[in-house]
Order: structure tokens, then C-alpha cells, then sequence
């Protein structure tokens, strides 16, 4: 039984595209992931809210979903660091985030709580500034 070169090739090209599409689809699927995480919407929330994030990069502020590749990014199930990418119409920048949460047991695990969080300006000029997520804690509680 001979196979043809040409039968040869699509089956290459098709497996090369199913090997793209589903390393793209895995992609976007763990960045949503993390994206829903209770530590990155509770310090997306503080971070709109609090005054001095809004004066350096501006009132309307957006973010973009983590980047997978920035090896800064980790998340654990009792710890979270990650960076987000921030920008307002002022300039851009990162938002550091550290969070914890107890673990009494695997099956109910506790709250997230955002222990610090840290403005890296990036644009127009660089520099960082340390934020207090407990000062506005009240804000998302009630």
C-alpha cells in the first residue's frame, strides 16, 4: 500500500493546525481561569476605587487579563501573586497584587484576602507606588 506524498502533506498541515488551535484555545481558557479568580476581581475593585491609582493613571481605567507567559504570575491554593496590566488615559502600568487565604481544609477554603498592592507607573515615567488595600476593604465588605 503506497501513500501518497500529498495525503502525507495534509495530514501534516491538519495536525499542525489542530496542535495551534488547541494550544491558543488552552491559552485563552486558563486566562479566563485566572481571570475569575476571587483575589484578581476583589483587587480590580479596590483598585478602581482608590483615589491614588485613579491620579496617576487617569479615572477611566482598564486592564488587560493576566499574561500567562510572565513567570511573576503565581498562584497557589493558600497564595496569589500576580500582575496585572493597568491603564487609565494619564498613563499604564502593573498592578502587583499578593493574596492570601486560610485553608482550614481543601473542601471549604476560606476567603481571599488582598494583603498588598503595589503601582508600577510605567509610562511617562517610571516609579511605584505602595497602595493600602485595607483602607478600602470597608468599601467592598458593605
Amino acid at each position: 500500500m503506497r501513500v501518497q506524498i500529498e495525503t502525507l502533506k495534509r495530514i501534516a498541515y491538519g495536525g499542525a493546525a489542530f496542535t495551534v488551535a488547541s494550544t491558543v484555545g488552552m491559552y485563552y481558557y486558563m486566562q479566563n481561569l485566572l481571570c475569575k479568580g476571587d483575589y484578581y476581581v476583589k483587587s480590580l475593585q479596590l483598585a478602581k476605587s482608590n483615589p491614588v491609582l485613579k491620579e496617576a493613571l487617569g479615572y477611566n481605567l482598564n486592564q488587560w487579563k493576566l499574561q500567562l507567559w510572565d513567570t511573576r504570575n503565581v498562584v497557589n491554593p493558600d497564595s496569589a501573586y500576580v500582575v496585572i496590566p493597568i491603564w487609565g488615559e494619564r498613563a499604564k502600568g502593573a498592578l502587583h497584587v499578593t493574596a492570601t487565604r486560610p485553608l482550614p481544609d481543601l473542601q471549604h477554603p476560606g476567603q481571599w484576602q488582598i494583603d498588598k498592592m503595589r503601582l508600577e507607573v510605567l509610562s511617562p515615567e517610571r516609579k511605584t507606588i505602595h497602595l493600602d488595600p485595607s483602607a478600602d476593604a470597608e468599601t467592598l465588605q458593605g
